[in-house]
């Protein structure tokens, strides 16, 4: 019987231990970041246009399209993105995998889901952006006073796991139902007759 208990604590503790490695961030879910963003917005890309395309350069400017104002207003109908020479992007505290640069993504008619603006004073100014592939890639508002001015900055190290990781057309749906606070099936109250 001891021994029994003994089995079943030592599983539990490893059970327990697997599952926080595996256990997401949750700060980095679409819910969450919904709450943590000023606006929240889908876009398509209309061009990606290099203006050097040398290797270690592939500088340009990334032309998006809203779709759809998931949070808060947005006036803007387009979006700019500068993309800098690989040298003056910004840093970013990570090795950003170069297999996600910007211009892999970047394919005429792909959804981008931005989160812009944290809620926070600092960080008022970052844009978060989801373009499929469990990839997020980081830019930054280059004059707040136009805030449909973007700069890439770079791919990031994480990716996009646990409740959502999918394609970000779908990731713009749901945070449309997020918005209409329909993100959540929730059970129906059902009349029961009662007659005989």
């Amino acid at each position: 019987m001891k021994s029994t208990a003994v089995l079943s604590a030592s599983l539990a503790v490893l059970l327990t231990t697997t599952a926080a490695r595996a256990l997401v961030n949750p700060l980095l879910q679409p819910i969450h970041l919904y709450d943590r963003y000023n606006v929240v917005l889908s876009a398509t890309v209309v061009s990606a246009n290099l203006s050097n395309e040398d290797e270690d350069v592939e500088s340009g400017r990334v032309t998006l399209k809203v779709i759809t104002v998931c949070k808060a207003d947005f006036a803007a109908k387009e979006i700019v993105i500068h993309v800098p020479a690989k040298k003056d992007r910004g840093q970013p505290q990570h090795d950003a995998n170069d297999e996600w640069d910007i211009w892999d993504v970047a394919v005429k008619g792909r959804t981008f889901v931005a989160f812009v603006g944290k809620k926070r004073r600092r960080g008022a100014d970052e844009v978060l952006l989801y373009c499929g592939e469990r990839q997020w890639h980081h830019a930054r508002m280059a004059d707040k006073a136009k805030p449909s001015v973007w700069t890439y900055e770079s791919a990031s190290a994480q990716v996009m796991v646990g409740t959502f990781n999918g394609a970000a057309d779908r990731l713009g749906e749901m945070l449309v139902d997020t918005k209409n606070r329909t993100a959540f099936f929730r059970p129906c109250r059902l009349s029961v007759s009662t007659a005989t």
